[in-house]
């Protein structure tokens, strides 16, 4: 997906690679890269905490799926950190997905914990206004008889 340039600048070296991911960026890119990289690390990591530490004022499925998926990308980034140390994963796209999924991680757990505030109150009407909803929920009468092959199946239409 990315093309290496390691042999666009060092023709001698071309097709090397420094088989860890934090040397190659931080070769490839500077000290400034790797500090970016570095902070993006760190930042998903905060992320994941932070969903870990506040999902629990969700309702009970909701609190447990969303649980769930964090330990699995916590983990997942774990093991992709880890495996950084023995591969280059720069060049490989599901390397920045794993640095995505925790920031959607956090949106949703923001748009729930938005829902759950929002849904207990209720909207007002203005002043002078009748709702047109009633009051006492009204009964059904008998149904309405059924016809052809369902009607002639079902005794009592």
């Amino acid at each position: 997906n990315f093309p290496q340039k390691i042999g666009s600048y060092a023709p001698h070296q071309a097709f090397r690679d420094a088989h860890n991911t934090y040397i190659l960026c931080a070769a490839e890119l500077g000290l400034l890269g790797f500090a970016l990289l570095a902070a993006l690390l760190v930042n998903c990591l905060r992320i994941l905490l932070r969903v870990r530490r506040q999902c629990h004022q969700l309702a009970q499925t909701e609190h447990d799926r969303l649980l769930f998926i964090d330990h699995a990308l916590l983990v997942s980034l774990v093991i992709t950190a880890t495996c950084g140390l023995t591969g280059s994963l720069i060049y490989i796209e599901s390397f920045w997905w794993f640095l995505v999924l925790p920031v959607c991680l956090g949106r949703v757990l923001e748009n729930l914990l938005q829902d759950r505030k929002a849904s207990p109150a209720k909207v007002a009407l203005p002043a002078g206004t009748k709702s047109r909803l009633p009051s006492t929920p009204r009964r059904r009468g008998k149904e309405t008889p059924r016809r052809g092959r369902e009607a002639a199946a079902r005794p009592g239409y």
